[in-house]
């Protein structure tokens, strides 16, 4: 059996890197896999156009969402264990409730000043499958954008 995964929503925000990088700490200390998850919503078009188009808009978010992985990393303290990233069309809410499904731990940034719970719940309102993780940003000074700690497990 495969070893449960870390799972972490990235967006290219300030709090997605932030708990990028906390994921990447708690990977490389438990051994656990890494799974940086990134869902986006697609444009509808004309199904004639609907294939070509939803290939290249997928490479697109691709490296979009490579590069934001890899400048996260880049300023990261530790080094993940092993790191996947899942590119997954749909909306945010349920993509990290399917990859929460197998996970041991999902880690949210949080960019507001308050734990957010509504981010770790899937669309049908349900708790997650799997302890979930907040993590503050920095603002753009560095600064951790207090709240009632350095990590909240929702």
């Amino acid at each position: 059996m495969d070893q449960a995964t870390i799972v972490v929503g990235i967006d290219g925000s300030l709090a997605a890197a932030e708990a990028l990088r906390w994921a990447a700490w708690q990977s490389q200390l438990t051994g656990a896999p890494l799974v940086a998850v990134h869902a986006y919503t697609g444009d509808s078009g004309p199904a004639s156009a609907r294939a070509d188009f939803h290939q290249a808009e997928e490479a697109s978010v691709r490296a979009q969402a490579t590069a934001w992985l890899r400048q996260a990393l880049a300023s990261a303290d530790a080094v993940p264990y092993r790191t996947r990233l899942e590119i997954e069309e749909g909306p945010v809410r349920e993509v990290l409730a399917r990859h929460c499904a197998e996970a041991q731990l999902l880690v949210l940034g949080q960019p507001s000043r308050s734990p957010g719970r509504d981010a770790a719940q899937p669309a049908d309102g349900r708790a997650s499958d799997c302890p979930v993780v907040t993590v503050p940003s920095r603002g753009e000074d560095g600064t951790v954008q207090r709240h009632s700690g350095v990590a909240a497990v929702v």
